[in-house]
């Protein structure tokens, strides 16, 4: 579990090293794909991070996280791509993944939980996504007007 914010580090800086020898069309979709993996990527480390506690205390990191990760990755899919309405995709691969998580299986087990910690679910659902779509509508009207 330790190893995933190196992993999501190694992802962007791959991907934008392989941008930077492609041509510039090329280079946006797949700088985009990249940020988009990233997104997804962040996703399965928020979920992981819905549990944490500290003795009995519920932390809720992954809620931060996810406010601050999602603007980030919408701010970075705005430097890389020219169409202010591709700026969501980050944030689509991202709730693809949240929800996904919040689905139980056939055992009844669930990623997202409820109980205690049913706050800090709620908080990363609707806090992430959220923050990325307002990110993403000022993103794109900062495109209109620009």
């Amino acid at each position: 579990m330790y190893y995933i914010p190196f992993v999501v580090t190694l992802a962007v800086v791959v991907g934008l090293v392989v941008a930077a020898l492609l041509s510039t069309a090329l280079r946006s979709v797949v700088t985009l794909g990249f940020v988009v993996c990233a997104g997804v990527l962040s996703a399965a480390l928020e979920v992981l991070l819905v549990p944490l506690y500290i003795g009995s205390t519920p932390i809720p990191v992954s809620v931060v996280f996810a406010v601050v990760g999602n603007v980030a990755l919408v701010r970075l899919a705005r430097t890389v791509v020219s169409s202010s309405r591709l700026v969501v995709l980050p944030v689509v691969g991202w709730m693809v993944v949240i929800l996904a998580a919040s689905v139980s299986t056939d055992e009844g087990d669930v990623l997202l939980p409820a109980g205690p910690s049913q706050w800090i679910s709620y908080g990363l659902l609707f806090g992430g996504a959220i923050a990325g779509l307002v990110a993403a509508m000022r993103a794109q009207y900062a495109g209109q007007a620009g």
